[in-house]
C-alpha cells in the first residue's frame, strides 16, 4: 500500500472590519486591541506641545504607540511610514526599514495658524505598518487610518495580519 502525505499550507489571516473612532477631542489616549484578543496593542496619544516665541501658540501632535513587544516600521532619517497601496511589508528589517517599539507622530493640529497635516505620505488612507506578537507567532500587516485633516479625528478602517515573511497592501 502506498501511503500520500499531504502537506497543508495554512496561512493565518486576521482580518478586521471593526472602526475604531478616535476624536482629537478626546483628552488623553485610546487604547487600541488589533486582533480582538482582550490585550492593548497600541495606544493613540495626544500631547501638547507650547512654542516660546512672541505669539506663543499651542501644537496638539497625535501619535500612536506600541504596547507589550509590538512594533511599528521605520524609516531611518524620515521616520516612521504611512505607506500605501501596492507597498510591501516584509517581517524582517532591511537597509531601508526597521521595526521599533517607539512613538509615531501621526498628525499636528497649529492652533495659531490653523497649519494642520500628517506626517509622512498619505494617500485616501493613511497605512502604517505594524508587527504583533500573538500566541509566540510574529504577524505583521497594517493599519488602514483616515486621518481627517479639518478636525484631527481617526478613524482605523482597514487591519490585515498575516503570518507571512512578507505582505503586500491592497
Amino acid at each position: 500500500m502506498k501511503t500520500s502525505l499531504i502537506l497543508l499550507f495554512v496561512c493565518f489571516v486576521i482580518s478586521i472590519n471593526q472602526i475604531y473612532a478616535i476624536s482629537s477631542n478626546n483628552k488623553g489616549s485610546d487604547s487600541i486591541d488589533v486582533n480582538s484578543d482582550m490585550i492593548f496593542d497600541f495606544v493613540i496619544e495626544r500631547r501638547l506641545q507650547s512654542t516660546m516665541n512672541i505669539g506663543a501658540s499651542q501644537t496638539t501632535i497625535i501619535s500612536i504607540r506600541p504596547l507589550n513587544l509590538n512594533r511599528l516600521l521605520y524609516k531611518p532619517y524620515i521616520g516612521y511610514l504611512f505607506l500605501g497601496r501596492g507597498d510591501t511589508i516584509e517581517k524582517t528589517d532591511t537597509n531601508k526599514c526597521l521595526w521599533t517599539s517607539y512613538r509615531a507622530d501621526l498628525f499636528s493640529i497649529d492652533s495659531s495658524n490653523d497649519n494642520k497635516g500628517t506626517i509622512g505620505r498619505c494617500d485616501e488612507l493613511c497605512y502604517l505598518a505594524i508587527k504583533l506578537y500573538i500566541d509566540n507567532k510574529i504577524y505583521i500587516g497594517w493599519l488602514g487610518l483616515n486621518i481627517n485633516t479639518i478636525n484631527g479625528d481617526i478613524k482605523i478602517i482597514e487591519t490585515k495580519l498575516n503570518d507571512v515573511d512578507y505582505i503586500l497592501i491592497r
